[in-house]
């Protein structure tokens, strides 16, 4: 499969005027996978998921198998071990129809991701073609180990141990939250080997030696399993190894870049489901002689979770060729993979709190998605690495290439202190998306350029840096994707322009605590909120996007046909409830 072109440079390059987003996705291959993934969800695991949610982990297994039998496990995987060898395009398609169903999503995501990009980029030729074809399939169903009790972020610290004797090495220690665990035919699994470094290795999972724990209890995802595993001396064959010994940093890398993106293109698909149970029901409920989707602080409630959908949908996009597996240097992307999965935790729990909300009680009772689905997102912000950590990895990315010169944004970081300087508010021109993505830019440009001549502990920065580079990504991406729309284009720009007054709103926070902290004056005049406002201009766009949305009875900028989900339990769905 042919490395897909790259639409600019991984590791920051947004923050200089690069090339523009891909427009809205038209190929019709990928269409066609993207509806296929989605009809899949709605009519094999919608259906099912009272039992799913009730643990019966061989449906799980057997509805995973269904979808390699499909070809959407396979999307990514080049034709010659089975799959389809899609572009990116086509595999962010499948990816979000399979996020339609949050438990669902994490199984095939820990399979197709985090469990497959480690042979894909670094196992044997003939390590890849014994087991990627039963990859793609479904056959064989992956997981991931590295986490560990005493070590969850800084994962690479880990007790785990490797001892070779004679060609063969034996593992013990213990792993922890490994998802898929009771369904997984085999482990990617991460060792310590004494004066080497952490190594990957590849693990049956009947290897005597290998244990697994009790299914854990967890606040959501109760239709995915997740287990301890325990390592008593496991024996793996030397050719077993994934990757060069000692080089298991790299072999994790790489998954975590391309699954952290993956992370944000799941959230996008279940967002479709939230807006869709949203609107529907904001249409049908009536209070006070009118549906409550007409009242203004619900539909406030619908159109920015519109708008969050709408950004995460185009940054998304945007880093889709940056981070395929089969991209050279995966490690680059990480600062632009670990916004995608920012953006999408965030919009996950923020929609899913307003779909509650607008749901009223109905929402807080057992049997409504809303209530499944608030459960179900809010480890999005902590698995993959929480997004405290992705913050940092987002901070000290963008440093470190400015630092070794992968990044100059000096000369633009300087023409932007200029304009603020001058003046600060971006003009006003009807407040555009693009007038606010430019201003928001250059905040990030000045922040960074400051954060990087800092000569102090930079750690207390770090989450304003992290912050301006997210508010920068969004608005950029909401924007150019706007300006690209061929159709629809009032709703286009009403979304870009919510999008990117949120960006505004976050950049001017965290560039106001650089400014007090970064060890250097940088322009403030002018640069209050009260300023940018009138740009800002929520409230005259909010009812068209709502508007759209209740006659649309869902997402009015969705690319698929309707979900028209079941209800989650039929025989407990309640009956009424309250605005």
């Amino acid at each position: 499969m042919a490395a897909p072109q790259q639409v600019e440079t991984p590791g920051g390059a947004f923050l200089l005027a690069g090339p523009a987003a891909p427009a809205e996705p038209k190929d019709s291959d990928a269409q066609a996978l993207g509806q296929a993934a989605r009809d899949f969800v709605r009519e094999r695991v919608l259906v099912r998921n009272a039992q799913l949610e009730a643990g019966d982990r061989a449906l799980l297994r057997e509805l995973v198998r269904e979808a390699g039998t499909l070809g959407l496990l396979g999307a990514e995987i080049p034709t010659k071990h089975g799959g389809l060898g899609a572009p990116p395009a086509s595999a962010n398609a499948v990816v979000s129809g399979l996020g339609l169903h949050a438990s669902f999503a994490v199984t095939a995501a820990a399979h197709l991701t985090i469990g497959a990009v480690p042979l894909l980029r670094h196992a044997s030729p003939a390590l890849c073609a014994e087991i990627l074809p039963a990859v793609a399939t479904g056959e064989r169903i992956g997981a991931y180990a590295l986490t560990e009790p005493a070590s969850g972020s800084d994962a690479l610290h880990l007790a785990t141990r490797a001892v070779e004797r004679g060609g063969r090495y034996r593992l013990t220690g213990a792993k922890q939250f490994i998802t898929n665990a009771a369904i997984a035919d085999h482990f990617v699994i991460f060792a310590l080997i004494e004066g080497a470094g952490p190594t990957a290795f590849l693990v049956d999972a009947r290897t005597p030696g290998l244990q697994l724990g009790k299914e854990e209890r967890k606040l959501g995802l109760h239709g995915s399993s997740t287990c301890a595993l325990y390592l008593d001396g496991a024996e793996v064959p030397a050719e077993r190894v994934i990757g060069a010994i000692g080089h298991g940093h790299r072999v994790a890398l790489d998954a975590l870049t391309v699954g952290r993106h993956k992370l944000g293109v799941l959230a996008s698909g279940h967002l479709e489901l939230l807006l869709e149970v949203s609107a529907v029901y904001a249409a049908e409920r009536r209070q006070f002689g009118r549906p409550i989707g007409e009242l203004a602080l619900v539909a406030e409630l619908l159109a920015e979770s519109i708008a969050q959908a709408y950004a995460l949908q185009a940054v998304t996009t945007r880093a889709a060729p940056l981070c395929a597996p089969e991209v050279a240097d995966l490690v680059a992307a990480l600062p632009e993979a670990a916004m995608c999965k920012v953006i999408g935790s965030e919009a996950l729990c923020a929609v899913a709190d307003a779909a509650l909300q607008i749901h009223g009680g109905l929402g807080y009772l057992r049997g409504t998605w809303v209530e499944q689905s608030y459960r179900d997102v809010r480890v999005n912000r902590i698995y993959e690495g929480t997004d405290e950590i992705n913050r940092r990895a987002i901070a000290q990315g963008l440093l470190r290439a400015i630092r070794r010169g992968k990044l100059d944004v000096a000369a633009a970081a300087g023409e932007a202190a200029r304009v603020l300087v001058q003046g600060g508010a971006p003009p006003l021109d009807a407040g555009s998306a693009r007038a606010l993505a430019a201003h928001v830019r250059r905040l990030a440009l000045v922040g960074l350029q400051a954060c990087s001549e800092h000569e102090g502990d930079s750690e207390p920065l770090e989450g304003a840096l992290a912050d301006l580079a997210i508010a920068a990504y969004a608005a950029d991406s909401a924007a150019q994707r706007a300006a690209r729309a061929a159709e629809t284009y009032a709703l286009h720009q009403a979304a870009a322009q919510l999008a990117c007054a949120r960006a505004v709103e976050r950049a001017h926070a965290a560039y106001g605590l650089i400014a007090g902290r970064a060890g250097r004056p940088i322009p403030t005049r002018s640069l209050s909120l009260l300023d940018v406002a009138p740009t800002l201009d929520r409230a005259s766009v909010r009812p068209l996007l709502a508007r759209a949305a209740l006659e649309a009875g869902r997402d009015p900028l969705a690319q698929y046909r309707p979900i028209r989900p079941p209800a989650p339990d039929a025989s407990h769905a309640p009956k009424g409830g309250t605005a």
